[in-house]
């Protein structure tokens, strides 16, 4: 097929997809799709996924009293439930008692919830789960430590560069573009990440065919992976090996051809997502949706427009209000992943924990101006939201024969320190969390030590309260668990050199099964 030809044949197809969202260059996702049948790959996969801005993290991987012991908590003006107190509502910290890896933990009332959309319990998830709190980020910044999750050296490749130096998939990385993951991506042999833009993509594909090429050096990084994999598959079946400008003729007939196919199962996995984010943001919610006129318009009740909510917060969630952001996340993760186009997948679930919110517009993930009663409300239906998608991802994964080879890693940039007033949350970078789960974790279960109340008399006094501050974890060294011990414990996982140069892994292998590398100390501490 003539490029001529091949514009005329799409350009319909650049009016008809206004909401779609799609790869960079959507035709080698195309064409990753058709050789994976042919790569047989049986390598590991990795799903980064991050919550810009560092939403609040004792509502979902953080529990601050595991054990329920009140001289292990001091109590501030934030909870993870509402509770009446008059005619309004006030935070109370509460957790739901579960079996966690062979103990009982009082883990935040999200778990104890099941999916508004499937009926599948969130604790089921936690058998496949690793959860460490209490996680030193060591700087305070956002740009920086979305950077470090993934590649926590400047200078040194990153966890999805490794990874995609290793695949033999066309398309070995892709994410989200403008993302600080998807920007720390880094290969050792130089494979390049393939990014994927919001919004109509077909421009952008069209302009991919500009080029005049005759000899392979002349195409793109991610184009050369392609023209690679094309030669692959050619030699394993006999084929001649084709020439730079009849690979290029190749594709384009390949594009023409699975164009349409393409777009309507990526519309079928966005609608897919969107309509379970819809349900379990609606859904009754115990002790957070249904407390009554909450509002008494205080700094409680603050969204980030610095206006509180009046009435009730039940009612600021319209016929309008959604999460699409994790929508988009999840149903490109589904795809690059269970279609075999990518090893490795890097996305943000969301910069705002809710969207389109009556009279408040979003409520952000960077919570400085969200007080504690409407950081409750809104940031537990983003995490019920979240676990829907999870689970659901989860179970397309395994029936792609993938769930047991790939790992979900979930961390944000920090959690939050809450303000003594309620009035919001300021960055806490010395107290972050993460979450991993895959099917090769055998060994289940919540580690990390907390401290009682900051060491700070400064941070103790503007921030009081058992928030996650971070405490010793390793006794012989003195120190807590860094960022640099999630990142090897991440390349461990994955079977890749450790990259961190501070940090040990945290997880042994033992016959690809995925287990703790000893008992490890869960504790709320002094020091």
């Amino acid at each position: 097929m003539k490029r001529r030809k091949f514009l005329k044949t799409t350009a319909h197809l650049a009016c008809s997809s206004a909401y779609f969202y799609g790869l960079n260059s959507l035709m080698e996702a195309i064409l990753g799709n058709n050789l994976a049948q042919a790569s047989s790959n049986r390598g590991l996969y990795y799903l980064n996924i991050q919550m810009p801005g560092g939403s609040p993290r004792w509502y979902f991987d953080q529990p601050l009293n595991p054990f329920n012991k009140n001289a292990d908590v001091i109590r501030g003006n934030f909870g993870t439930l509402l509770k009446k107190s008059g005619s309004s509502a006030r935070p109370i910290l509460a957790g739901k008692k579960i079996d966690f890896g062979g103990q009982e933990v009082f883990m935040p009332p999200v778990w104890n919830l099941k999916s508004a959309a499937t009926g599948i319990e969130f604790k089921d998830l936690l058998n496949d789960t690793m959860m460490i709190r209490g996680v030193n980020m060591e700087l305070n910044s956002h740009t920086v430590n979305r950077t470090r999750i993934v590649r926590p050296v400047a200078s040194s490749p990153s966890i999805h560069g490794l990874l995609a130096d290793k695949s033999e998939l066309p398309i070995a990385a892709s994410g989200l573009s403008g993302t600080y993951g998807t920007q720390a991506f880094k290969s050792e042999k130089g494979t390049s990440i393939v990014q994927v833009n919001r919004g109509n993509p077909i421009p952008d594909l069209i302009a991919a065919f500009q080029q005049d090429v005759t000899k392979v050096n002349e195409l793109q990084p991610s184009t050369k992976q392609i023209i690679s994999a094309l030669d692959r598959y050619a030699a394993s079946n006999n084929f001649p090996s084709l020439g730079a400008e009849k690979q290029q003729m190749a594709a384009y007939d390949m594009f023409a051809r699975k164009l349409d196919s393409f777009n309507k199962r990526w519309q079928g996995l966005y609608k897919k997502y969107r309509d379970i984010i819809s349900k379990e943001i609606r859904a009754p919610f115990p002790d957070v949706t249904d407390v009554g006129d909450t509002s008494d318009e205080s700094v409680f009740y603050n969204t980030n427009t610095n206006r509180p909510v009046k009435g009730t917060l039940k009612n600021t969630i319209g016929k309008n209000t959604h999460i699409n952001q994790t929508a988009q996340a999840f149903a490109f993760a589904e795809f690059a992943l269970t279609e075999n186009i990518s090893s490795s997948v890097t996305v943000d679930a969301s910069t705002q924990v809710m969207q389109s919110v009556v009279g408040h517009g979003n409520v952000t993930c960077d919570q400085h101006r969200v007080g504690s009663c409407a950081s409750i409300f809104y940031t537990s239906l983003f995490y019920r939201s979240l676990l829907g998608c999870i689970t659901e991802l989860r179970a397309a994964l395994t029936t792609a024969g993938i769930y047991d080879r790939t790992l979900i890693h979930i961390m944000s940039e920090f959690s939050r320190t809450p303000k003594k007033d309620g009035s919001g949350a300021d960055h806490g970078f010395l107290g972050a969390s993460t979450t991993l789960i895959s099917g090769m974790i055998s060994s289940p279960g919540l580690i990390g030590n907390i401290r009682h109340e900051s060491a700070n008399n400064s941070t103790k006094s503007r921030y009081p309260g058992t928030w996650g501050e971070s405490g010793n974890f390793f006794p012989g060294e003195n120190r807590a668990i860094l960022n640099d011990d999630i990142v090897n414990t991440v390349c461990n996982i994955l079977d890749l050199p450790q990259i961190a140069v501070k940090g040990q892994s945290l997880i042994s292998q033992n016959g690809g099964n995925v287990e703790w590398a000893k008992k490890w100390e869960l504790k709320n501490v002094k020091a």
